[in-house]
């Protein structure tokens, strides 16, 4: 949900965003993003959310009475706080896992004389009474840097509770915090870290309300709330700031918990039905698949290649769930009789494509790309997994993420690509610097690549955008030989992609004197590099964010 744009940051819109349930809202970090003055966010539960309430742009907003349900779901956020004037009160934070502009809570820096689709500095704001159990680290001047540079001041940091079993740290510092007071904050001991003053290490008790443990702050000594804040208080909050720590209201925690799995949710609303059952059917033609595929059915198609060589007329088209298998041990060749084809195989948007147990011999494909996602720039997402496949003689690009796709997950487990001329995971067609991209997770382990011309995976998340979330690249366990591409290109080029995992890879004789792997970033992302042997290979161009272990 946005509530106004940046052009309208200085005016009014009391919007009311209140008892609503937030479920799985994942893929951008705001999940509410305010940019207008004077709207309310009240008595909502934002359940294993990956991001939350962002105070984008605007004044006098109040995010009150809320729990932010992360469950220790990774990415799960909370509430980021930019401008002037913003209240976060009486909030409930459990078990909220995110970290940096997806923390529990967030304060940014801000820009000197920022336009207004930027970030003005945050001030006069009132962070008070709310409960952190069993959360990351909040954080403090995020976003700091040379153009960021403006910190936070007239902030009160007042009565809020920290619990932690296991975290050490209990808040990330970018820059200077000394115009935020600090006072009547209690947190458990397990919190190691120096603390400024206004926090105070104490024995906080646990009790369970409405199905949640909470801490219970108990008869430590009471922190009154300043007779100014009381007073506007009255006008901005449903609630009256306590002087004791922690919620202000713990009572309405079960009204909201009962009235988002019970009352919220359209009454026309309903899930998309899921294929019900397989269906099973031998194929030992081309045309056999195609009948199969142009057929409207409900239930999950499952392809039983029986012949080793099928001639296709057209190229095929996913417009269902479609598993592809056999049970043959030698190599099955697909060929197209349509010249130049841009593909072979195209998933249409809301579909999954399985290839299991199967030898691919490509040399007559006849298209540009032998796999593509939806052309057409559908919402829908798609799916794409591989097991158990060896593939070989292709020609062209083996899989292309179409401009405007996206696909929830892209799994590549026990394969072999050998002896192609082409990319072979292509991902570099949102070229537009808005933060767009076209796979959440790719995860490609335990696979052979051997003498392949071209890149093995090139993707790309362009722009400056900082709000969207992914995508997720694990190469892991893999064994790669004899590769190279025929310009400078690297075999992994991995642009603007935030999280990366590539260990324990194997390299060997592959794009020697060039380069192997090339990460770049223009905004905050992080990469492990670890534990990959590599030999008479080309070199590693990292940067800051790349984590490079033996």
């Amino acid at each position: 949900i946005r509530v106004g744009v940046s052009e309208q940051c200085q005016y009014n819109s009391n919007t009311q965003i209140v008892d609503n349930y937030f479920e799985h809202c994942d893929g951008e970090t705001e999940v509410i993003s305010i940019k207008s003055c004077q709207n309310i966010i009240r008595n909502n539960l934002f359940k294993e959310c990956q991001g939350g309430v962002v105070l984008r742009h605007g004044n006098f907003n109040t995010v009150e009475n809320n729990i932010f349900l992360g469950n220790n779901k990774k990415g799960t956020g909370g509430v980021r706080i930019i401008n002037k004037g913003q209240w976060v009160v009486n909030n409930l934070f459990y078990k909220c896992r995110g970290v940096g502009f997806r923390s529990p809570l967030s304060m940014m820096n801000g820009i000197p004389h920022s336009p207004a689709n930027r970030y003005l500095e945050v001030s006069d704001a009132v962070i008070s009474n709310n409960t952190f159990y069993e959360c990351t680290p909040i954080s403090f001047c995020e976003g700091s840097d040379s153009e960021r540079s403006v910190q936070p001041h007239n902030v009160k940091f007042l009565n809020n509770v920290f619990y932690n079993t296991s975290d050490k740290q209990l808040y990330n510092v970018y820059d200077d915090i000394s115009r935020i007071s600090f006072a009547g904050n209690l947190v458990s001991s397990s919190f190691t870290q120096a603390l400024v003053d206004g926090f105070t290490r104490v024995y906080l008790p646990v009790k369970k309300e409405a199905g949640l443990v909470l801490p219970d702050a108990g008869n430590n000594a009471n922190s009154p709330i300043p007779d100014s804040l009381r007073s506007i208080g009255k006008s901005r909050s449903s609630v009256v700031l306590a002087s004791k720590q922690g919620l202000c209201d713990v009572g309405h925690l079960q009204k909201l918990l009962d009235n988002a799995y019970t009352a919220c949710g359209a009454k026309w609303f309903t899930q998309r039905n899921k294929m019900a059952g397989e269906e099973n059917v031998n194929c030992k033609t081309a045309g056999e698949i195609l009948r199969q595929l142009g057929m409207n059915h409900k239930k999950k198609l499952v392809i039983h290649l029986t012949a080793r060589e099928y001639n296709f007329s057209t190229p095929l088209i996913i417009g269902r769930d479609v598993l592809i298998t056999t049970s043959q041990q030698q190599a099955v060749r697909f060929s197209l009789a349509e010249p130049n084809a841009p593909f072979f195989i195209q998933i249409l948007a809301g579909n999954t494509l399985v290839l299991d147990k199967l030898k691919l011999d490509l040399a007559h494909s006849n298209a540009g790309t032998f796999i593509t996602t939806d052309t057409s720039g559908s919402s829908g997402h798609c799916n794409f997994s591989m097991s158990n496949c060896s593939v070989t003689q292709y020609k062209g690009t083996f899989f292309n993420a179409a401009r405007s796709s996206v696909s929830d997950s892209i799994n590549i487990y026990h394969c072999s690509f050998e002896n192609g001329v082409g990319d072979v995971f292509n991902f570099m067609e949102e070229t537009d610097k808005k933060g767009y991209y076209n796979v959440e997770r790719m995860k490609v382990i335990n696979s052979v690549f051997s003498g392949c011309k071209g890149q093995i995976v090139s993707m790309l998340r362009s722009g400056r955008d900082e709000s969207t979330m992914g995508p997720l690249l694990v190469f892991s366990n893999n064994k790669v030989s004899n590769c190279f591409t025929e310009n400078d290109a690297a075999l992994i080029h991995l642009s603007g992609v935030q999280l990366s995992f590539i260990v324990k890879n194997a390299f060997n004789t592959s794009n020697e004197g060039k380069t192997l792997i090339h990460y770049e970033d223009w905004v905050r992302a992080v990469h492990i590099l670890k534990g990959n042997s590599i030999q008479r290979s080309g070199r590693i161009v990292t940067n800051k964010f790349v984590q490079v272990e033996n």
